[in-house]
């Protein structure tokens, strides 16, 4: 609705400012995010980390054992870890990881949904609501991970959403080629399931992809190299993010709907053989024993 008002997306940009206000007010108006109970443990405030703990109900945790560790272990630089073969080999998963989530494409089905299914027919306002409806249950699908990941383990989550994503990027590719589709299926088809090969795409994303790299990479490094390993696996993720995001109007020129489809659906098989191959199960091991 915005949009059709002069200067509409200052407004829209300004809306965007409301979560990160109230996440503001939470931080430092509240006690509902209380500080990392490790990093206190790892700053010699063991008694602050038993209180977080136990407001987070997890009196079991061993806080002297995690100071311990904290004051035996030197932190690793960067160019060391390629010196370790165990943490050569969580850099690896954890920047591996990272860089799928954005090279399978996701951003485009995020950023650019109503440009692509305008193109299929959709006018602009029918577009922009079908987009908002799909996040809708995107985030109901994110809700349930929540609660289900520990239960299903991470290796079979990203299985299954990998598997989900390349089969939405085939349906998305199917919707933008009539040569193949005008077998079975009318013109008319087309535009919904390329709605629907979105949505599947979101959904197995948000069950997969989106979140499991963020845990795997928090979870495969050994405690002295655990934050240089997160921030590098990070970077990789940002770096790709943004070579998506920019080359994707650029590739469709080049090669049409059709041929970056294909290719973000070559790039989706390519990564599910090689997490399944890579990715190990860390649902229920403790950090310490890293």
């Amino acid at each position: 609705a915005l949009s059709t008002f002069t200067g509409g997306w200052r407004y829209m940009f300004a809306l965007a400012a409301v979560p990160a206000l109230i996440q503001l007010a939470v931080i430092f108006g509240t006690s509902w995010l209380p500080e990392s109970p490790r990093w206190l443990a790892e700053h010699c405030r063991v008694g602050d980390a038993k209180a977080v703990l136990n407001k987070l109900g997890q009196r079991e945790v061993d806080v002297h054992l995690i100071a311990l560790n904290a004051n035996t272990r030197q932190a690793m630089q960067v160019w060391n870890m390629f010196n370790d073969t165990k943490t050569r080999t969580a850099l690896g998963v954890a920047s591996l990881m990272n860089f799928i989530q954005q090279a399978c494409g996701i951003n485009v089905a995020v950023y650019y949904a109503p440009k692509i299914l305008s193109d299929l027919g959709f006018d602009r306002s029918h577009a922009i609501a079908l987009t908002a409806g799909v996040s809708v249950i995107q985030i109901i699908a994110g809700t349930w991970l929540s609660r289900r990941i520990d239960t299903v383990g991470r290796r079979p989550m990203a299985l299954g959403g990998i598997a989900g994503i390349s089969t939405a990027l085939g349906l998305l590719t199917l919707s933008v080629s009539p040569n193949v589709y005008s077998y079975f299926m009318t013109a008319a088809a087309a535009p919904w399931v390329a709605v629907f090969a979105i949505l599947l795409f979101r959904v197995a994303f948000s069950v997969s992809l989106g979140p499991v790299p963020y845990i795997v990479t928090s979870e495969v490094f050994p405690q002295r190299a655990r934050t240089v390993g997160v921030s590098v696996a990070t970077a990789c993720q940002w770096i790709m993010n943004a070579l998506v995001t920019f080359t994707f109007l650029r590739m469709r020129e080049l090669w049409s709907a059709q041929g970056v489809w294909l290719m973000y659906l070559g790039v989706s098989v390519v990564a599910l053989a090689v997490v399944y191959r890579v990715l190990p199960e860390t649902t229920g091991v403790e950090l310490e024993s890293l």
